[in-house]
């Protein structure tokens, strides 16, 4: 599945999530607390969407050095099944850190949310 879509999905579920859990909470609170909150959901977004493309990008940094180093141990006449296989190890573990890197982007936005959800919960106790 594309990178793009996948961050897509996310960002998607992540504003869904805060929207169905809360939504009703957000007409509680003031203007001024209202605009804090609007901003603060689009710094969370911003830091999400940044954090996806330090991770894509990291990604597809260890698959071009893969690529790269697969060259080279042509040029030195290695066996190819010795570079495929060395090849695809690092595109598997480079996968595995790139879902790793979106996991914990996603856990960290939820976070975020779950607490600015807690302090719209505690203001309409007030």
């Amino acid at each position: 599945m594309n990178l793009k879509v996948i961050s897509g999905i996310s960002i998607i579920v992540l504003i869904l999530g805060l929207a169905g859990s809360s939504s009703h909470n957000v007409y509680a609170i003031d203007t001024t607390e209202s605009l804090v909150l609007k901003k603060d959901l689009k710094l969370i977004m911003n830091d999400y969407k940044v954090a996806i493309d330090k991770a894509r990008a990291e990604f597809l940094s260890s698959i071009k050095k893969a690529n790269h180093d697969a060259k080279l141990a042509v040029q030195k006449g290695i066996p190819m099944d010795e570079i495929n296989e060395l090849t695809k190890a690092t595109i598997t573990k480079a996968r595995a850190e790139l879902k790793l890197d979106i996991q914990k982007a996603k856990t960290e936005a939820k976070t975020v949310l779950l607490q600015i959800k807690a302090a719209v919960d505690r203001n309409n106790l007030s």
